[in-house]
């Protein structure tokens, strides 16, 4: 079932001529797609399901795959899911969280050829770097902070993890950027005198922040070890910036 819906997908968006080909970049993108709609929505139906969370897939992709997968690409999936899937059928059962992991898993090889060695600024407990159970666990990280920073109102954390990881920076430098550091329109951030590409929606998350002085993240170290362990605590795993 899922790697029908993967490999369909992949034409339907080939026929409508919205990519040239059929690339692994591709078929690894629908992958996590399907990762952050089972996760997310795993509660819900399929007519309910949205766009909204696919920011989490160009981030990671613009990483792994050193290639922008645009949100407009990303979210034709979601006409796709509902046009071949029950409406009123549960996520859980059309799109299983675990056959979707699986599948992922069972392209490896093939996938691993197109995806960067990366070195984290993090470190995440029990997470083989080189295998894509990075990836699953990327899903699960960034998924995870987008509901941390609704429930305890933290405004920075998703912000400054989701920098740390596409500039692959450390947290300390992380620190001292800078609002002219930023440059959203061109999707860069320059630390430490380097420019480092990221993706748009960082850029727009960074844009709708409020300004409070020349530092993009008022915070200090102190308020980065409380998220490692509020991160570690809720997720299950222990998660640390290195």
């Amino acid at each position: 079932m899922i790697a029908s819906l993967v490999d369909g997908y992949v034409r339907y968006l080939t026929r409508k001529r919205l990519v040239l080909k059929p690339t692994s970049t591709l078929t690894y993108a629908t992958l996590l797609s399907l990762k952050v709609i089972s996760s997310k929505f795993a509660n819900d139906h399929i007519r309910e399901i949205s766009p909204d969370p696919l920011w989490v897939v160009e981030s990671i992709t613009h990483v792994r795959a050193r290639e922008r997968v645009g949100r407009a690409l990303l979210e034709e999936i979601v006409q796709y899911l509902t046009e071949r899937l029950p409406a009123d059928a549960p996520v859980k059962d059309v799109i299983p969280e675990v056959e979707v992991e699986a599948e992922l898993m069972a392209r490896g090889e093939g996938l691993l050829q197109v995806l960067q060695d990366v070195s984290l600024p993090f470190e995440i407990d029990g997470t083989n770097e080189a295998s894509l159970e990075l990836d699953l666990r990327l899903t699960e990280l960034f998924l995870l902070l987008e509901d941390l920073s609704r429930k305890y109102d933290e405004r920075y954390l998703k912000p400054f993890v989701v920098t740390c990881f596409e500039t692959l920076s450390d947290y300390i430098d992380v620190l001292e950027l800078r609002w002219d550091h930023v440059d959203p329109v061109r999707c860069q951030i320059t630390v430490r005198g380097r420019r480092r590409p990221i993706s748009k929606s960082l850029a727009q998350e960074l844009m709708e922040m409020p300004r409070r002085g020349d530092s993009v993240f008022p915070i200090t170290s102190v308020d980065v070890a409380r998220w490692e362990r509020k991160i570690s605590r809720e997720w299950g795993r222990e998660f640390r910036f290195l």
